[in-house]
């Protein structure tokens, strides 16, 4: 795999975690338009396999990993905890609603179910508008996980056996679409 990993809440000038509401707000547009602007400079490395370009999103992240599978602009994405609901910023998940179609790229969706930052709610909603969509998705809930699952360091009974399954997952999904 070729990887890009951009910090686009400091790139947006969302340093401060009080402001990083603004990634789904103000910033939403523009930090789409740069990953889609990304994604088309990993397509054109001449090493890169063509149109072969997935998403992985963590939190903020799996946000616009679901985005910009909604909007075929990947093969497929996947997110891990995703801030789904923008922050409580899109509590009704607008902008997933509106864009999902049966001709989305298929999604991962990995969330844990004590995930006190996120909730099971969000997750949970986008699998409703998946399925009425008629999208193609896989989702997994994650018994006694929390936020931040595969970070080291993260606290909870389950988070090392489930960020450990979660990595198979995302490689075997990813492989299976063709990333």
């Amino acid at each position: 795999y070729i990887c890009i990993a951009p910090a686009f809440l400091r790139a947006h000038g969302i340093t401060n975690p009080e402001l990083r509401r603004k990634s789904f707000t103000s910033e939403a547009k523009p930090i789409f338009d740069d990953f889609v602007e990304i994604i088309g400079e990993l397509d054109a490395l001449p090493k890169a396999k063509k149109g072969a370009v997935g998403a992985i999103g963590f939190s903020n992240g799996g946000f616009f990993a679901m985005l910009l599978a909604a909007a075929n602009k990947v093969r497929a994405g996947v997110s891990y905890y995703g801030a789904l609901d923008g922050a409580m910023t899109q509590p009704d998940l607008a902008p997933f609603a509106k864009r999902f179609t049966s001709a989305s790229a298929p999604v991962l969706v990995l969330a844990g179910e004590s995930d006190a930052t996120i909730g099971l709610k969000p997750p949970q909603k986008l699998e409703q508008i998946l399925k009425a969509a008629g999208s193609r998705y896989e989702f997994k809930y994650y018994p006694g996980t929390g936020h931040d699952f595969d970070r080291s360091g993260s606290t909870g009974p389950n988070n090392a056996a489930s960020a450990a399954d979660a990595w198979q997952r995302t490689l075997a999904f990813l492989r299976a679409n063709g990333v």
